[in-house]
């Protein structure tokens, strides 16, 4: 599987992973932004939408889900 080549259940897939990840996330100290950062609800809809009436595209979604994983480490950084 390609990152621009996935199926339906790929994508299912993926986000419900994602999902179960993003709310077992503890908050994360990020020295960019001198604060605390969040894992909260409306963060995760962010990932999955622009604004609460755009979505993203699926391949963005996708891939902002499948590396989901990384983010408390980055953001530490």
């Amino acid at each position: 599987m390609s990152p621009l080549n996935f199926t339906d259940l790929d994508f299912y897939e993926v986000l419900g992973k994602a999902h179960e990840l993003y709310h077992s996330l503890e908050q994360v100290r990020c020295p960019y932004f001198e604060a605390n950062i969040h894992f909260n609800a409306q963060g995760f809809e962010h990932l999955r939408r622009k604004s609460w009436n755009r979505g993203r595209d699926r391949r963005d979604q996708f891939m902002r889900l499948r590396h989901l994983a990384r983010a408390p480490e980055i953001l530490r950084l």
